[in-house]
């Protein structure tokens, strides 16, 4: 089980890794596709059956957090979930706008450099132009849409992500 994150917000993919048979773990990168494996983040004991990770700010410390789906292991190994430390830091980065317009239709392509994306994951995502806003609707992992007048121009799409950074598209 792979998830992509950007735990130290820099801009680079890093990973976790869920193993079968042996420790699940974070994968750091540099910046030039190097990967460090980070100790201490997961328990020492390997959980040997991960069969699913997902991660959110579960307690609102703007950190991300693990929950892991045990399985397939005769052991009695319970789901586990994992609190961030100060060890991560808290989520600095600004979330990454791209947006079309079909028509009427202002489309977004709004990422917060992790996967899978939610709505809880966001303050708000709006479509904003001169005299009016209206709220981008989620439809499914990074995709957000809104209806804006026909006359309606410049239009801006804003996303303010859970932790508060904000970024506009041009």
């Amino acid at each position: 089980m792979v998830v992509g994150l950007d735990v130290e917000s820099d801009g680079d993919a890093d990973f976790l890794i869920g193993s079968l048979n042996g420790s699940d773990r974070l994968l750091l990168n540099d910046g030039t596709g190097a990967l460090t494996a980070v100790a201490g983040i997961f328990d020492a004991a390997p959980s040997r059956g991960t069969l699913g990770m997902a991660i959110a700010d579960l307690n609102g410390d703007f950190r991300l957090d693990v929950v892991e789906g045990q399985g397939e292991v005769p052991s009695h190994q319970d789901e586990r979930i994992y609190l961030a430390t100060d060890a991560i830091g808290p989520d600095t980065a600004p979330p990454h706008v791209r947006t079309a317009t079909v028509g009427a239709t202002i489309l977004g392509r709004i990422s917060d450099n992790r996967t899978p994306n939610a709505p809880h994951d966001w303050q708000s995502i709006t479509a904003r132009w001169n005299g009016g806003e209206a709220p981008m609707t989620w439809y499914g992992e990074n995709l957000f849409r809104a209806i804006v007048p026909t006359d309606a121009e410049p239009v801006t799409v804003c996303a303010v992500d859970a932790a508060g950074n904000q970024t506009c598209s041009s």
